[in-house]
């Protein structure tokens, strides 16, 4: 059941943390939270001020949620999980926890914008003709309910074998385009190996594992600049990376370097791909802390330019399928709106 289970938390506090607690929601607690901790006053203090002060519900709230969690566990950050993203958490729980949040607030407020995801690049760009599909299978449903008028003036258009199929079909097509991606989903943590190799040949997952390359980027970025070491890295990546494939990655990577290996090879066919390792052998050549954290800084900026293309891509053959889609469904209605009934048979 914790597959499931987390699958649903993991979509629940994506649209809390969307929606309901967003980024200026996010900044403002920061914000305020910096500035009373330069007047040098207490955290319990702050928490009392903002739950005065915030300008949100979710402020106040979050301010509530840190003094009890501060007076009962002696840990400020222990619910902050259900409001920022996981690595600003770690960031910020490190920060605590080395007695210098102002540090670990500037990361994250200064933190490069998130990678770029399905959701902006292939939906968003498309929406207006994801709107004018839906229009007219909308319509498709309404006309269904006027369907024995419609037959009294001919009963020949093809929008009566439309309307047909839908009926017939569309529940199927549903079913099963929701099957094949609860088996999407299923493989994505456990594909390992060469399969998982050829499955990248294939294009599948492959915009997913350079996303949790590009997380791993920043996270390790950050966290060298903020005083840690790559294995206090490696140890706050495994409350990150809980997917099966991503554990033996991680796994993998810690046996390596536990061998001797320099920190890219560790890396390669790990959590990167061999093209990343070798980029980040090739930007930190000694692997000192600070060439380090601007390697992967690099690193991240290409994985992040590689999603992009790749999901641009996508968002064409998108546009293109809805739009051949958008004709075929606009076809039996423009013939109903300009009279003309042409048998399918022609």
């Amino acid at each position: 059941m914790r597959g499931p289970q987390r699958f649903f938390t993991n979509i629940y506090r994506n649209f809390f943390q969307s929606v309901v607690f967003d980024n200026d929601d996010r900044r403002e607690f920061l914000e305020i939270l910096q500035v009373q901790l330069s007047f040098n006053l207490s955290m319990g203090q702050i928490f009392k001020n903002i739950q005065v002060t915030g300008s949100t519900p979710q402020i106040k709230k979050l301010a509530m949620q840190s003094a009890r969690n501060l007076t009962v566990f002696n840990d400020c950050t222990r619910n902050w999980q259900d409001y920022f993203s996981t690595k600003d958490v770690l960031l910020l729980r490190t920060a605590v926890q080395q007695d210098n949040l102002a540090r670990g607030i500037d990361l994250v407020l200064s933190n490069r914008s998130e990678t770029v995801s399905f959701v902006d690049v292939v939906i968003k760009r498309n929406s207006q003709y994801i709107l004018f599909v839906l229009g007219f299978l909308i319509m498709y449903l309404v006309l269904q309910t006027q369907r024995s008028m419609l037959e009294s003036f001919n009963k020949d258009m093809l929008l009566f074998d439309y309307i047909d199929w839908f009926s017939n079909w569309g529940p199927i097509v549903v079913m099963a385009a929701a099957f094949l991606y609860l088996i999407y989903w299923f493989y994505r943590s456990r594909l390992l190996g060469k399969p998982r190799l050829l499955a990248h040949k294939l294009g599948i997952y492959l915009i997913y594992d350079r996303i949790v390359a590009y997380q791993f980027c920043l996270l390790a970025s950050d966290s060298l600049r903020s005083g840690l070491d790559i294995t206090e890295v490696m140890r706050f990546s495994a409350d990150i990376y809980t997917e099966k494939r991503q554990r033996y990655g991680l796994f993998a990577m810690r046996q390596r370097l536990t061998d001797g290996f320099p920190l890219a090879s560790a890396l390669n066919n790990t959590l990167f791909e061999p093209r990343y390792s070798d980029y980040l052998a090739t930007f930190a050549p000694s692997e000192g802390r600070e060439q380090l954290a601007k390697a992967f800084e690099k690193v991240a900026f290409l994985l992040n330019k590689s999603v992009e293309r790749h999901l641009r891509q996508l968002g064409i053959y998108l546009t293109a399928v809805l739009l051949l889609l958008g004709f075929l469904l606009f076809y039996p209605l423009l013939q109903l709106m300009t009279g003309t009934a042409i048998s399918p048979s022609m």
